[in-house]
C-alpha cells in the first residue's frame, strides 16, 4: 500500500505534484478590505473606524490580527490612529509626505544617479510647463516674475542662485495644478 506522497508524485497514476499553498496573513486581508472600502470612498476622510474590540467581534480575527491590519494602514497613511480616551483609527487622504517618502526610498535604495534624476525632472517640467500654461492664474504669474527676479538677482553666488533656480522651477509645478507632479517634482528637487 503506497502512502499520499507517494500517490501524488506517482506519473503513472495521472496525478499532479501540488506546491506549497500560500495564504494570506489575515492582518493583510482586512488590511486590504479596509484599504478598498476606504479607496471606494465607502470609509471617508475623517471618518472613524469600529475601534479594536469592535473589528474583532466583527471580523473574528484576533486582536494581534486587527492591531497589525490597523498598524499597516497607518505606515501607508490611509489612518491615523491615537491612543487615549478620545482615541482610535480615523480615515485620512494620504498627504504628499507618503509619496515622497517611499519615492525617496526607492531613489536611494536603487542607488538613482544624478544622471537619471535629472532626465525624470526634465521630463517632467515639459508636462509641468504645459499644465502651467492652461491652468495658471494671476497670482502664478505674479509668483514666476518674483522667481524670475530672484534667480537673475542671485546670478554672483551659486548657493542663493541655484535655490532661487529651484524654487522658479517648483513654482512652474505648482502652477501646472497637477498634484502628482508636485509630488514627484518634490522629491526629484531635494534628492538632485
Amino acid at each position: 500500500m503506497q502512502d499520499a506522497q507517494s500517490l501524488s508524485t506517482d506519473p503513472s497514476r495521472g496525478a499532479l505534484p501540488l506546491g506549497r499553498v500560500s495564504v494570506p496573513k489575515a492582518s493583510d486581508v482586512l488590511a486590504e478590505a479596509l484599504r478598498t472600502r476606504i479607496r471606494a470612498g465607502e470609509l471617508s476622510d475623517g471618518q472613524s473606524l469600529p475601534t479594536e474590540r469592535e473589528l474583532v467581534l466583527q471580523t473574528g480575527l484576533s486582536r494581534a490580527s486587527v492591531r497589525e491590519a490597523l498598524r499597516i494602514l497607518e505606515v501607508e497613511g490611509l489612518i491615523e490612529t491615537r491612543v487615549g480616551r478620545s482615541g482610535g483609527s480615523r480615515v485620512r487622504r494620504p498627504a504628499g509626505r507618503e509619496l515622497s517618502r517611499h519615492l525617496d526610498l526607492f531613489i536611494w535604495g536603487r542607488n538613482v544617479g544624478l544622471e537619471e534624476l535629472t532626465e525624470v525632472r526634465e521630463a517632467l517640467e515639459t508636462v509641468a510647463a504645459q499644465g502651467a500654461a492652461r491652468r495658471r492664474t494671476d497670482a502664478d504669474i505674479a509668483e514666476l516674475t518674483a522667481r524670475t527676479v530672484a534667480v537673475e538677482a542671485n546670478v554672483d553666488d551659486l548657493e542663493r542662485y541655484l535655490a532661487a533656480n529651484l524654487a522658479w522651477h517648483m513654482a512652474v509645478v505648482r502652477a501646472s495644478r497637477n498634484d502628482l507632479l508636485i509630488g514627484f517634482m518634490e522629491v526629484l528637487a531635494n534628492a538632485i
